[in-house]
């Protein structure tokens, strides 16, 4: 347990044996930083709040540090996707009752063709 007025040797022996304990290897203190940074940028969306909750005078420091997991931007990239063909379904379906154009069976292409062309 910490005390509110711990050392940063104290913090770092308090860490360590917390991670001892927990069976955690190979993890730092300030990777909780990058978590915390990840998640929050996850959670809004709003890199300009992220900065302000670090104490990062440049954004650019904030991204260096923003870590985005692969399966957030698939998500992102299939909800755009669904998102776009709502929208185009909806444009497709609304336009003064218009149907969209029929598919011609291939079976007819060829009964167009004039009989000279045939012959």
């Amino acid at each position: 347990m910490l005390r509110e007025s711990t050392s940063a040797a104290g913090f770092k022996s308090a860490w360590r044996r917390a991670r001892a304990k927990a069976g955690i290897t190979k993890f730092r203190n300030h990777d909780l930083r990058h978590a915390l940074r990840t998640a929050l940028y996850e959670e809004t969306g709003d890199i300009y709040a992220v900065q302000k909750a670090m104490g990062h005078a440049d954004v650019k420091t904030t991204m260096r540090y923003v870590h985005r997991r692969q399966a957030t931007v698939n998500e992102a990239i299939a909800e755009i996707a669904k998102n776009r063909l709502r929208k185009v379904q909806k444009t497709s379906g609304q336009k003064g009752g218009q149907k969209s154009p029929r598919q011609v069976p291939a079976s007819s292409k060829n009964s167009n063709k004039s009989v000279a062309a045939q012959g």
